[in-house]
């Protein structure tokens, strides 16, 4: 019995010493997966707390495709996504099973850093407070990892990354995580306007895991003695993935789709006196252009994709397309005031879109106005001088 207040006294020890531990933070990245929503590659901060109990990782892309309004939200540009804490063994057997690379980085933070990154990540984590308002570029999974780690050493982190390597934008760092999926690759940049043409810099760059992974590699930061110290203070693989590496660079798409625009055109041209062919051709050709310029209006005027807004792509797919179904399919050989208007038009915009190249409002869509334009031009060109049938 005498023994009993010591080895309480050592329990309430042990309890205090762990219960005032220092967390131990590091950032994990995982490599891009091979499904759509994992082509951006994702990360997430580790907190190895003894106060708190097992690992935990907290992982800001979390989304439900049940959530309610779902893919209404998501047409809207207004996804909620959210935070929460996880597993570590469960997260690292879900990207060992994918074939995906783990990379972790213990970061040099101060006991007080950590501790304060530790309780941020808790409390974020509660329900009230988990979700946030999600942008493919500027609220993100590791946005909000780099913003968290920002705060967590004083601004430090944004400091080293801003203003610098603006080299690349939004638009080629896009088409490059996602040239694996061609079509996937195609449709995301047809949509996106010319904001997403900006030269962005390191801290922007962020918005893609692996180059936050890499920012973080450079940055330096003041001890609690005054001397500067490297933010990482060591790294490593969990896993070294299975799957191929991203491309430094996306494919250059200019001369294929221009080839293609070419090889269309010459069927409208040369098909003008076979009446299915020139009919099933142009009919499709500006139905496509014409949804593809509804698409692009609505999410302009309509939506909260602000990537989409004065989308000089609405030059080459205009909706004013649609008008011209009927025109494809009549017999009469004379083409009247108003189609003829309408179908100069639709021919005259990927012209203007071309004379825009040459002005600092140029948008990174030469490839689609050498897609259309010989497609519209010829169009024009077989609608007016077609033979009767």
């Amino acid at each position: 019995m005498r023994r009993l207040p010591v080895l309480v006294l050592l329990l309430l020890l042990a309890w205090t010493g762990a219960a005032s531990a220092t967390p131990q933070i590091s950032l994990l990245t995982f490599q891009p997966g091979e499904v759509y929503w994992q082509r951006y590659g994702h990360n997430a901060l580790l907190v190895r707390d003894a106060a708190a109990g097992a690992p935990a990782v907290y992982n800001y892309g979390l989304f439900d495709f049940g959530q309610q309004h779902f893919l209404l939200n998501f047409a809207r540009g207004r996804m909620l996504y959210r935070v929460a804490p996880e597993s570590l063994s469960r997260t690292l057997a879900a990207y060992r099973s994918e074939g995906r690379w783990v990379y972790e980085q213990q970061l040099a933070l101060s006991p007080d850093q950590a501790r304060a990154l530790a309780d941020f990540l808790a409390w974020n984590a509660q329900p009230e407070e988990a979700e946030y308002r999600y942008h493919y570029f500027t609220a993100n999974c590791s946005t909000r990892v780099r913003d968290a780690l920002d705060a967590a050493v004083g601004g430090a982190l944004r400091a080293g990354l801003e203003g610098r390597g603006a080299t690349t934008s939004y638009r080629q760092e896009a088409a490059r995580m996602m040239s694996p999926l061609p079509a996937l690759m195609l449709g995301t940049d047809f949509l996106l306007g010319p904001r997403t043409d900006r030269p962005i810099d390191r801290w922007q760059q962020a918005f893609l895991p692996e180059h936050l992974m890499a920012a973080v590699r450079d940055v330096t930061v003041v001890d609690a003695q005054g001397a500067r110290r490297p933010l990482v203070a060591r790294e490593g693989y969990w896993y070294t993935g299975r799957l191929p590496a991203t491309p430094a660079l996306a494919p250059d798409p200019r001369l294929p789709m221009a080839l293609a625009g070419l090889v269309l055109a010459a069927l409208l041209v040369l098909g003008r006196r076979r009446r299915g062919v020139r009919m099933t051709l142009g009919a499709g050709l500006s139905l496509i252009a014409g949804l593809l310029g509804v698409i692009l209006a609505l999410g302009w005027g309509l939506t909260d994709h602000d990537v989409m807004a004065a989308n000089q792509n609405l030059l080459l797919c205009m909706p004013l397309s649609l008008l011209l179904l009927p025109v494809w399919w009549r017999r009469s050989t004379a083409l009247g005031g108003g189609a003829l208007t309408v179908a100069t038009v639709v021919a005259l915009g990927p012209v203007l879109a071309l004379l825009l190249q040459l002005t600092p409002l140029a948008q990174g869509n030469a490839h689609w106005i050498g897609f259309w334009l010989p497609i519209h031009l010829a169009g024009l060109l077989a609608l007016a001088i077609r033979p009767r049938s």
